[in-house]
């Protein structure tokens, strides 16, 4: 299993080894030690394939320099910790297997990226990081011929923990070449031999599929568990069709029901649902890329966020002609996002008061990010109720009371019920008249929301 620990960064709050087999002895050169850049790596020599290297000779790869800029994730980099070069004289597919990877403090948050060229300047082919807690880790991806690929082990490390202590690595060159797509669920890679039934991945039930060509992953009436419900990592414009009605659940305190790393749309046909329940960490991850949602039905909730992005730096939430309901009751329901987009008269409906707060970076009220299931859905009963009732308030502001009328009283009574910015209620009438004074005195001075059955107004307290 795979896990981005992109996802351990939103819940933390944010020596040379000597490889065996066919590999360059351990030299050291100018002060650079062999695996510590692209001028001198381990050299792992292909020459024919099938063909295994490993190396398991523990020994601590601390004090390598930063010699590249670049990083996986904006996570890994910093001094990363060991440079293997790659050459295959054929089509082949690497499997890299990472095992036991620990640091001094005995952290297990690690990546491996695999390059077309060097880090500094080449093409980034593949990467995976490792299963929280457990230090494993594997990437597979297919190899051109006659090609330098460098691999590159690293560990997010923090200051006081700065690099590996101790790991096996091993690299199978292989001729049966399975499509592996950027796209996981329930925690295992989708590929080219499972796409066209997901079911057969533990945790996954009903029907899901995925179609390369289109971008399509389909949820039929699915029931999906894991660590990751399901993981994007790079398929731009990725398609999450839902049919009928769906599940998803994290079972980890560092999971996600949706995780992506690139622009991903979420849909249906109106009538399709997704229920998507973290027990821990949040329910809908968006690394600095758009989310699209729209016709359908969303309820998502996680333990700290709803749906949350990483810095708001360009995570846009869209919600066109859908109903999204989210909750995330430590740290924010809508969190971290650099904006919400509602198209096609889709609007905030709860809690009342609430609304996107471009400095808070997330949906909130009186400056504070609601905490409370926040709810999005198409907007068209609530302005159909405004206008049938024809309610108006005045004077607005006013001191003392405020006179509401409805013009086209269509019952005998209508609640009026007075709301502040939080969401809680503050008064609450009954009435049977056109046109009824509140007397709003006591009222502390600030912007309050009247609710006349289904129709709301604002009036502002002087």
């Amino acid at each position: 299993m795979l896990v981005n620990t992109t996802i351990a960064q939103k819940l933390i709050d944010k020596q040379i080894d000597r490889p065996i087999g066919q590999s360059v002895p351990k030299v050291v050169s100018l002060g650079k030690a062999v695996g510590d850049d692209c001028s001198n790596p381990f050299v792992v020599e292909v020459d024919a394939v099938p063909f295994t290297y490993t190396d398991n000779q523990p020994n601590g790869t601390c004090g390598h320099g930063n010699s590249y800029d670049n990083d996986i994730l904006e996570h890994y980099g910093d001094g990363e910790d060991v440079i293997y070069k790659v050459q295959v004289p054929q089509q082949a597919q690497i499997n890299i297997d990472v095992v036991g990877a620990e640091t001094a403090m005995g952290g297990y948050f690690h990546a491996v990226a695999l390059y077309k060229g060097c880090p500094d300047t080449g093409e980034l082919a593949g990467f995976a990081t490792a299963t929280i807690g457990t230090g494993e880790l594997t990437l597979t991806q297919a190899l051109e011929p006659d090609t330098e690929y460098f691999v590159w082990i690293d560990y997010w490390g923090l200051e006081e923990d700065p690099c590996l202590t101790s790991y096996e690595v091993t690299m199978e060159f292989t001729t049966d070449i399975v499509h592996l797509y950027n796209l996981y669920v329930a925690d295992e890679q989708v590929t080219s031999e499972n796409a066209a039934n997901l079911s057969v991945i533990d945790g996954v039930t009903g029907t899901v599929n995925y179609d390369h060509d289109t971008k399509t992953l389909t949820l039929d009436n699915a029931s999906i568990t894991g660590v990751l419900g399901v993981k994007n990592e790079s398929i731009e414009g990725l398609k999450i069709n839902l049919v009928g009605q769906n599940t998803i659940i994290s079972t980890s305190d560092m999971g996600a029901c949706i995780v992506h790393y690139a622009a991903t749309e979420i849909s249906g046909d109106n009538n399709a649902s997704l229920m998507a329940t973290s027990v821990g960490n949040l329910g809908i991850y968006m690394f600095k890329v758009p989310l699209n949602i729209k016709n359908c039905t969303i309820e998502t909730s996680g333990s700290r966020w709803g749906i949350a992005g990483e810095d708001a730096s360009g995570e846009n939430l869209i919600i066109d002609n859908a109903t999204v309901k989210a909750t995330g009751p430590m740290k924010g329901s809508i969190a971290d996002i650099a904006n919400l987009t509602l198209l096609n008269n889709t609007a905030i409906t709860a809690p009342v008061g609430a609304a996107f707060d471009a400095n808070l970076h997330g949906v909130a009220i009186a400056d504070t990010l609601v905490k409370v299931q926040v709810v999005m859905e198409p907007a068209e009963g609530i302005q159909a109720a405004d206008k049938a009732l024809g309610v108006s308030v005045y004077p607005n502001p006013a001191n003392d009371y405020i006179e509401v009328s409805v013009s086209n009283m269509s019952v005998k009574k209508l609640n009026l019920q007075v709301y502040d910015l939080l969401g809680k209620l503050v008064q609450s009438y009954s009435t049977s008249q056109q046109t009824t004074r509140l007397n709003i005195k006591d009222l502390e001075k600030g912007v309050y929301i009247l609710k006349v059955g289904n129709a709301t107004k604002r009036f502002v307290k002087k």
